[in-house]
């Protein structure tokens, strides 16, 4: 049975509700009340506060059962503002902050009303949770898992930018790059960065990177394209808890409702 909780984050209040299932049960609202002129600390500070609070009544607070969608004067912040406040919950909690775009909240609410008849932004995300996302793995060792993952999601509307397709070159299968119908034979091996850094563009037009990493193992292909994806800020979702990590970076176990 999968349980998970998600709280999200206002200058208003904190809602906190129950993933059992994949399906959404609301908890309780509490009321907070964040100053307009606060600073990136003095909001880090506060969001701290609730969360030691959570820590208490929760036996089990990690990036794998824990949730959080912030909205609010968090997206005003600079972007190193914001990194500060996702690197530090990160270090002290082991919980991905995760601010939500306003342009994301605003396709969030939609599927709320549309389907429940109220402005919820979290029975919203449990219609949709991405509109575009990257699909990243060793097409050498977990294709099958990464082409299942790529049709779950592709089921709930969401598009997969990368990879184009999960159909491979029957040719090119067994090679240490495997080509994708569409791709050209490769002239060197050196050909081999255009195609990656072609597939790894798309991040800027996606929702999130989908980690897929089957009982836990990263490749070192998979850590080049981790390394790509942290620098533009991309949110980060692991399939399964990654093993023999050197350096932990901000990122969550575990994909909600696909």
């Amino acid at each position: 049975m999968d349980k998970k909780i998600l709280l999200h984050f206002t200058d208003d209040f904190v809602k906190f509700y129950k993933l059992e299932n994949k399906k959404i049960h609301f908890l309780k609202k509490e009321p907070v009340f964040i100053k307009k002129d606060i600073t990136a600390q003095g909001y880090l500070e506060h969001i701290e506060s609730i969360l030691y609070t959570v820590q208490k009544h929760l036996s089990a607070v990690d990036n794998a059962n824990v949730k959080i969608y912030a909205t609010g004067i968090c997206r005003k912040f600079s972007v190193p503002q914001q990194h500060y406040i996702i690197d530090n919950v990160f270090i002290d909690f082991g919980l991905y902050f995760n601010i939500v775009s306003y342009d994301l909240e605003n396709f969030y609410i939609q599927n709320s009303v549309k389907h429940f008849q109220e402005k919820d932004m979290i029975k919203g995300i449990s219609i949709q949770e991405f509109r575009n996302v990257v699909v990243c793995g060793s097409f050498q060792h977990h294709f099958n898992e990464i082409r299942d993952l790529v049709n779950n999601i592709e089921k709930f509307g969401t598009k997969v930018l990368c990879p184009p397709t999960t159909k491979v070159i029957p040719e090119f299968s067994d090679t240490n790059f495997i080509l994708l119908e569409g791709q050209k034979k490769l002239k060197n091996v050196r050909e081999s960065w255009k195609y990656k850094i072609e597939g790894m563009e798309k991040i800027n037009f996606s929702d999130a990177a989908l980690i897929c990493n089957p009982g836990g193992t990263i490749g070192q292909g998979t850590m080049f394209e981790l390394g790509f994806i942290i620098a533009h800020s991309k949110r980060i979702i692991m399939v399964d808890p990654p093993k023999g990590l050197s350096i932990h970076f901000p990122y969550e176990v575990g994909i909600n409702f696909y």
